[in-house]
């Protein structure tokens, strides 16, 4: 799986056998039914690959949710919502930071202020980490006279 213009390997991937179960009774609803849409579960996200966008005309196109951003009948969708299209030769992306309101298990895995990024590639999604960096400090400094 191509990794991003720095050549980082990916830290998982999503192949299309890994298919999360209570999203796919939903994706018929957003994409049509009998739609090519597939759908993945991801330390409290889920992920989906779907042939066409849902806020755009783009082709293509991841879109990341929390998981217990759903509601039951698959209808809406409170909270983040991450997603992005292919463009000509750019695969689809879809990328955000981990943050206080971002699902529990995916701050257990990754640590707050880590950087994901899900890419679209033919063999499944390719899930990048970007670990948080220090932010330095303004420190006072003492003169003596």
């Amino acid at each position: 799986m191509p990794g991003l213009d720095n050549g980082q390997a990916p830290e998982d991937a999503l192949a299309p056998d890994a298919a999360a179960e209570p999203a796919a009774a939903w994706l018929d609803g957003w994409w049509g039914a009998g739609s090519a849409a597939t759908a993945y579960d991801f330390h409290g996200l889920i992920v989906i690959h779907s042939p066409v966008g849902v806020f755009t005309n783009g082709t293509d196109c991841l879109t990341v949710v929390p998981a217990g951003a759903v509601s039951e009948d698959g209808t809406t969708i409170e909270g983040q919502m991450y997603y992005g299209c292919a463009a000509g030769a750019f695969p689809a992306v879809a990328q955000f930071t981990i943050s206080e309101t971002s699902p529990d298990e995916l701050q257990e895995a990754f640590g707050l202020g880590t950087s994901l990024q899900f890419v679209l590639a033919p063999e499944g999604v390719g899930v990048f980490a970007d670990p948080p960096r220090p932010t330095p400090s303004v420190s006072a400094s003492i003169v003596a006279g």
